[in-house]
């Protein structure tokens, strides 16, 4: 057994680091993604194979390259399947600092409807992110949880991915605290979207009331 040369068509140091099984409709085929640096920086690629240790169709002898219009590093690619033949891809990105990047490919190696060349960032903040990890939802979309360093520490981040691109979220629940008498709620708002919030309270058998209405003052 030969085995089957990945991205054969060009001269490069390849590191294979991601593989799934293929989406629906392609029984027994694999995804495999890796990162080479046949155009001197290091890029992500991505290869359908079949059963046969063939290619699939529509799928380039050397490899798809998913994010073309990304610079820096691309390092690390991490695969999930769409269930719909397609796959999910998160990278971490190197130009600065490192950042979690993510990319939709159908199954007919093409990137999906709405997602730019360059695919989404899994967060807008400029802080460094690394070791991502993606994993598919079960209702089309996947999950991506990644290290981050926002706070000065090491955090754990999480971003769902969806056909159309990441679900964008305008508050999130940071934490909440309950004690006799007392309930603390932290959150954590895009800049900007919310001007205020109801807090509203429910006792077992009986219908949810308002109890406050927050504003921001910037008080922390």
């Amino acid at each position: 057994l030969l085995g089957l040369r990945l991205g054969a068509d060009r001269e490069a140091v390849r590191w294979p680091v991601g593989m799934d099984r293929a989406g629906a409709g392609h029984a027994g085929a694999v995804d495999v993604a890796w990162q080479d640096n046949r155009d001197s920086d290091y890029d992500v690629y991505l290869q359908r194979v079949r059963p046969d240790a063939t290619l699939a169709p529509g799928w380039p002898a050397g490899g798809l390259r998913p994010l073309p219009s990304l610079s820096g590093f691309q390092l690390h690619p991490h695969l999930a399947p769409d269930g719909e033949q397609g796959v999910y891809l998160s990278i971490n990105n190197l130009t600065s600092f490192y950042q979690v990047h993510t990319q939709h490919v159908t199954g007919t190696g093409a990137l999906a409807p709405g997602w730019p060349d360059f695919g989404q960032p899994a967060s807008s903040i400029e802080t460094d992110e690394d070791e991502s990890q993606i994993t598919a939802d079960g209702f089309g979309g996947a999950i991506v949880v990644w290290k981050d360093f926002r706070n000065q520490k090491d955090d754990l981040y999480a971003t769902r991915l969806m056909p159309l691109g990441p679900t964008a979220t305008l508050l999130s629940l940071v934490s909440a605290e309950a004690e006799p008498g007392r309930v603390r709620l932290t959150w954590h708002v895009a800049t900007g979207a919310v001007s205020e919030a109801q807090v509203e309270r429910q006792l077992e058998g009986k219908a949810w009331r308002e109890v406050a209405v927050l504003r921001p003052d910037a008080s922390g």
